[in-house]
């Protein structure tokens, strides 16, 4: 009976310094979810509206240059200040066709877009998890295939961006985005190639991206 209570005593003994342990880690496993930052792969979805500026500016109407958006996009933040990211996305636009006594003309394209992603929260206030808010800065450059429509081809051109995204944090793994952005492209991406050197369609956008970040079950808020 001696010996049992003895053995008793250390499988006692045992499982109170593996919980200790076990508590010691988790702890660890808190302050590296929220403090220590993971590289890791995200997937995002956004959609939203934008407003198709170019030539005939004095009779520009934005209600009447009112266009759609929406777009994939996939990225990998490398640090917890950069990544990249890429998009791939479809728009439309209206112009009032100044050729034509403001005729609204709809068309369409396709793009293909690089970014390069700065967040700015972390790099003034340092990486932290349960933070509610970041702020982002990006900005990139692509290749845009606009439609023929009422136009007299399509065209391959250029599309250059930069813009400001606001991450809600969700959960770990869930942020919701608010964006706003400009977007350059040539001049005849219009089929209009006089005036600017460039047509500008300003647009905001609102989405969701899932971050393939490791998780820890102690550290959900």
């Amino acid at each position: 009976m001696k010996n049992f209570n003895v053995k008793s005593r250390l499988i006692v003994s045992a499982f109170v310094f593996l919980a200790s342990i076990s508590w010691s880690v988790s702890a660890q496993n808190r302050r590296v979810s929220l403090y220590i930052f993971q590289p890791h792969w995200y997937l995002g979805g956004h959609a939203g509206v934008n407003s198709f500026v170019a030539e005939g500016i004095g009779s520009y109407s934005p209600l009447e240059s009112l266009g759609m958006m929406a777009r994939i996009s996939g990225g990998y933040d490398f640090s917890s200040v950069f990544g990249v990211r890429g998009t791939a996305g479809i728009v439309t636009h209206t112009w009032p066709d100044i050729r034509t006594a403001n005729t609204i003309v709809d068309f369409g394209a396709q793009n293909l877009n690089a970014d390069l992603t700065i967040n700015l929260s972390n790099l003034i206030k340092g990486y932290y998890l349960a933070r509610p808010l970041d702020i982002l800065l990006y900005g990139g450059a692509g290749v845009t295939h606009r439609n023929q429509a009422l136009f007299t081809s399509d065209l391959i051109t250029y599309t250059a961006r930069a813009g400001l995204q606001a991450d809600i944090h969700l959960s770990q793994v869930w942020d919701m985005n608010l964006m706003g952005e400009m977007n350059i492209s040539s001049d005849n991406y219009n089929d209009h190639p006089v005036g600017f050197a460039f047509d500008l369609y300003p647009t905001v956008a609102i989405g969701f991206t899932y971050h393939f970040r490791t998780s820890c079950n102690v550290c959900d808020r």
